[in-house]
């Protein structure tokens, strides 16, 4: 099993713990929205807007792209296993850019001109493999993730203070909506 492998079973154990963390998450914050939906309906709904980018960062994102997106691979002759690699590094560097991340943007734009795709393949694994790891760790501190262990334990107490916290959650949600 070469390093890739590796970063790719660690990356597929820590989505299925996400996965499954985020289940219990969902079954106990789902019966307290049921119980107070009259508060729940009122949560505020966030919008988000894209930012627009600019100069050097959208110029260097472009000159990646013109070398690894879909359209592009298709004009050229290519093995299926090159088109797949590029197309992950596209992928890539897709997230760089709407992360706004102009380091790994320059990292994976240097190793295309030294040609070292499988770098960028195992970084961008690397990558994904943190992300989740830090996605994991943050769903398990999570305020819900403690509700959802208090809600579905079998002690009174434990739901008791389940939803007194879910209610104090929602509440301050709402009243920071409204100032």
């Amino acid at each position: 099993m070469d390093e890739l492998d590796k970063i790719n079973a660690e990356i597929s154990q820590i989505d299925n713990n996400i996965a499954s963390v985020q289940r219990l998450i969902n079954i106990a914050l789902g019966a307290l929205n049921a119980e107070f939906s009259e508060l729940y309906a009122r949560l505020p709904r966030k919008s988000v807007e894209k930012h627009a980018k600019e100069g050097d960062f959208k110029k260097v994102f472009r000159r990646i792209a013109s070398k690894t997106h879909e359209d592009k691979l298709r004009q050229n002759n290519l093995s299926d296993e090159e088109i797949e690699s590029l197309k992950t590094v596209f992928n890539f560097a897709k997230s760089a850019y709407d992360d706004e991340d102009f380091e790994t943007l320059s990292y994976i734009e240097n190793s295309l001109k030294s040609k070292d795709i499988r770098l960028i393949v195992i970084a961008k694994a690397k990558d994904t493999l943190q992300k989740k790891s830090g996605e994991l760790s943050k769903l398990l501190l999570s305020v819900d993730y403690q509700i959802a262990l208090d809600y579905l334990s079998n002690d009174p107490t434990r739901i008791l203070i389940a939803k007194n916290t879910y209610v104090h959650v929602v509440s301050s949600l709402i009243r920071a909506q409204l100032s």
